[in-house]
C-alpha cells in the first residue's frame, strides 16, 4: 500500500511540476487590447497553406521583443507567428584585413577575405578610420581565387572627413556604395599623395542592404520644452531643451532623434545628455554631475538647400545608458534627455519638433487550412511571456520569401478582458516553488528505488 501511495504522490508532483514549468495556454480574455487582421478570403480559397506578413501599427508594437502578443482564429485557436523588423533586411559583418601594402606617393592597399562570412553579396563597405580631416579617392576590386586577376567593381569613390576644432563644421563620409558583388576577396585602394600619410583603419564592415527595401522607420513626436541651465565651460549663447521620455516611450527601439527647425541655411554643434532626474535645478552642466551623463558632444547638425543632417544618432560605445536588442540595434534607456545647441554668434534657432526614429515591426504567420477566419491579434497581458514556435525555424530552413500582405485594423479595448485580481502563483515565487517540488521528486524517486530494491531481495 505504501508503494502505491508513493507512486501516486510521485505522479502528482510530476504533473504539478510540468504545469508550473510550462504554464497554461493563452486565452483571448487575458489580453486588454484586440485588433482585427484584414485578410482577403480570395487569397486562401485555392491553397491549403499561406504565408502572410502585416505591419504592426506603431501604437501596438514598440519593438521586436513583444512578450504579450497572440493571434487567434474564430475558434480561439492560437496561430504561431514571428516578429521581425526592417533591420533584418540589412546584413552586416566585420571583415578582417588579411593583407595590406603601401606604395609611397601613390596608394594604400587593403585586402579582405570574405570566404568565411555568412554572406558575400555586398553593396556597402564602411571604414572605421582613426584620423580626421582627409579627402581620399577610392577604387574597389574583387576576385574569387587568390591567384586570379583583380576585377574592377567601382572606382572614383571618395571618403571625406572634416573636423575643425575652431569651427562648427563637422562632416564624415566613410561608407563606400558599390554595385552588388559576390566575390571571395575584396581589394580597396586608397589614394596617397606626396604630402599624405596612410590612414589607420581600425575596422571594416561589409554590408548588404537591400537597396529597394531600405529600412523603414516610424517617427514618433516627443514632448520637449526650452529650459535655462548654467554651463561654466562653454559660451553663453547656448540653447537647452528638456526631452521627457514618457513611460510609454521607454520600450521603443530607437537610436536617433530627428529634429525639425523653422529656419534654413544653418549649421550648429550639438551635445546630448542622459538626465537621471526631471528636477531642472539639479541639471547644471558645470563639471561632474551625478544626474547627467554625456551621450555625445559636438556633433554637427545642418540644413541647406542641397544637403541636410538633422538626425542625432547615438554612439553605440556608450556604456550603461545603452541597451542592445536582438537585431544588434542600439537604443538608449534614459528617463529624460537634455539637448544642447551651440549657436556661437548666430541667433537662436526655432526648434519645432523632436521625434524618435524607430524601425518598423512586422508579424509573419502561416495560415493553414485548419485555421478559420476571421483572425484577431491580442496584446497587453500581464501574465504571458514570449511564445516559442517552430515557425521561425521553418521560415529560415525553407527560405520562404513569398508573403501575402495584410493589415491590422480597428485596435480597441478587448470586451472579453478579465483582469486577474488574485494570482495563484506569483511569478517571483514560481522558481522557488518549482525547486521545492524538484526536491520532493528526487526524494520520492529515492524512496521508490529503495523500496524496489528491498522487494527484489525478498
Amino acid at each position: 500500500m505504501k508503494l502505491i501511495r508513493i507512486n501516486k504522490l510521485f505522479i502528482f508532483l510530476f504533473f504539478l511540476f510540468l504545469s508550473l514549468s510550462l504554464g497554461v495556454n493563452a486565452k483571448p480574455e487575458e489580453y486588454a487590447k484586440v485588433a482585427d487582421i484584414n485578410i482577403d478570403k480570395n487569397i486562401i480559397e485555392n491553397s491549403k497553406e499561406n504565408y502572410f506578413i502585416t505591419e504592426m501599427p506603431f501604437n501596438m508594437s514598440k519593438s521586436t521583443k513583444i512578450k504579450d502578443l497572440r493571434i487567434f482564429d474564430i475558434n480561439n485557436k492560437e496561430i504561431p507567428f514571428v516578429i521581425e523588423s526592417d533591420l533584418n533586411l540589412s546584413r552586416q559583418a566585420f571583415s578582417k584585413i588579411y593583407n595590406q601594402a603601401i606604395i609611397p606617393n601613390e596608394k594604400q592597399i587593403l585586402e579582405l577575405n570574405l570566404q568565411k562570412n555568412a554572406f558575400k553579396d555586398i553593396n556597402e563597405i564602411q571604414l572605421d578610420i582613426e584620423e580626421n580631416n582627409f579627402d581620399r579617392k577610392i577604387s574597389v576590386y574583387g576576385k574569387n581565387k587568390r591567384d586570379s586577376q583583380w576585377l574592377l567593381i567601382k572606382n572614383d569613390l571618395r571618403i571625406i572627413n572634416v573636423n575643425l576644432n575652431d569651427s562648427n563644421i563637422r562632416f564624415n563620409h566613410n561608407t563606400l556604395i558599390i554595385p552588388e558583388s559576390n566575390y571571395d576577396f575584396i581589394k580597396i585602394e586608397i589614394s596617397l599623395s606626396t604630402k599624405e600619410k596612410p590612414l589607420k583603419i581600425n575596422n571594416i564592415v561589409v554590408r548588404n542592404s537591400d537597396q529597394e527595401n531600405k529600412t523603414k522607420y516610424y517617427l514618433k513626436d516627443l514632448e520637449f520644452k526650452k529650459i535655462q541651465l548654467k554651463n561654466n565651460n562653454l559660451s553663453k549663447n547656448i540653447s537647452y531643451y528638456f526631452i521627457d521620455s514618457k513611460d510609454e516611450d521607454k520600450d521603443y527601439d530607437f537610436n536617433s532623434f530627428v529634429l525639425d527647425f523653422k529656419e534654413n541655411d544653418f549649421s550648429r554643434n550639438t551635445s546630448l545628455y542622459c538626465a537621471k532626474t526631471n528636477d531642472i535645478n539639479k541639471l547644471q552642466i558645470n563639471g561632474e554631475n551625478p544626474y547627467l551623463q554625456n551621450l555625445y558632444i559636438n556633433d554637427c547638425i545642418y540644413k541647406y538647400n542641397n544637403a541636410n543632417n538633422l538626425e542625432i544618432t547615438f554612439n553605440k560605445d556608450i556604456n550603461d545608458s545603452f541597451m542592445l536588442n536582438t537585431e544588434g540595434f542600439y537604443f538608449p534607456s534614459c528617463p529624460y534627455y537634455i539637448l544642447e545647441i551651440n549657436n556661437n554668434n548666430d541667433e537662436e534657432l526655432n526648434l519645432k519638433k523632436i521625434s524618435i526614429k524607430s524601425p518598423k515591426v512586422y508579424l509573419k504567420f502561416n495560415l493553414k487550412d485548419s485555421y478559420k477566419l476571421p483572425l484577431k491579434v491580442y496584446i497587453k497581458s500581464k501574465e504571458k511571456q514570449i511564445p516559442i514556435y517552430d515557425l521561425e525555424n521553418k521560415l529560415q530552413n525553407y527560405k520562404i520569401k513569398d508573403f501575402n500582405k495584410t493589415e491590422i485594423i480597428n485596435i480597441r479595448n478587448n470586451p472579453l478582458y478579465k483582469e486577474k485580481q488574485i494570482k495563484f502563483i506569483d511569478l517571483e515565487n514560481k522558481e522557488y516553488i518549482v525547486k521545492i517540488i524538484i526536491a520532493f521528486l528526487i526524494f520520492g524517486i529515492g524512496i521508490y528505488i529503495f523500496n524496489f530494491v528491498n522487494n527484489q531481495k525478498k
